[in-house]
């Protein structure tokens, strides 16, 4: 992708990014990953990530995979952008709530991901300016408990996309 003229992020697979990672983190700070899962502990070690801003990880085929070691990675503490389109287990949501970039990071967008309030309230709890869950599977009880949550208030920029359909009651008010 572009941007004012100069060529700005860059979409591979994980397999390539590794293979590259230090001339493509020399020329792009915005990284786009695809076909994760079997990359994911490799991709926890690369130093290159150090200099990446902005990071999206798409994975096409969903797995079980555990996104643990990439979120404690140390070289992703000057991450202020993250995409995640993947599932994520208990165990990845829990080391996504507590990486050491999360106090720094300024925009994620979660696709297909529904976490729970507790999730979100110590998510939020970090610098987020941009929050969006975008096919999320949401319904009144859990708008309601999303409203409730304090840290969602500094936000500048809430999108939530669901289905109206399941949506009833106060939630909507």
């Amino acid at each position: 992708e572009w941007e004012r003229g100069f060529p700005d992020s860059v979409t591979l697979t994980a397999s390539r990014f590794l293979k590259q990672s230090d001339r493509v983190t020399q020329h792009f700070r915005a990284v786009s990953l695809t076909n994760l899962a079997r990359a994911i502990s490799d991709l926890a070690v690369c130093p290159a990530l150090r200099r990446l801003r902005s990071l999206c990880l798409f994975n096409s085929r969903r797995s079980n995979a555990s996104w643990a070691p990439l979120f404690r990675s140390p070289h992703l503490e000057g991450l202020r952008s993250l995409d995640i389109d993947s599932d994520l287990n208990v165990d990845s949501m829990e080391a996504l709530r507590q990486a050491a970039f999360m106090p720094r990071l300024q925009r994620l967008r979660m696709d297909s991901i529904t976490p729970s309030a507790t999730d979100l309230q110590a998510l939020s709890a970090s610098h987020l300016r941009y929050f969006a869950l975008s096919h999320a599977e949401l319904d009144g009880e859990r708008l309601e408990e999303y409203r409730e949550i304090p840290g969602l208030a500094g936000l500048t920029h809430l999108h939530l996309t669901y289905s109206l359909d399941e949506i009833s009651g106060p939630a909507l008010a």
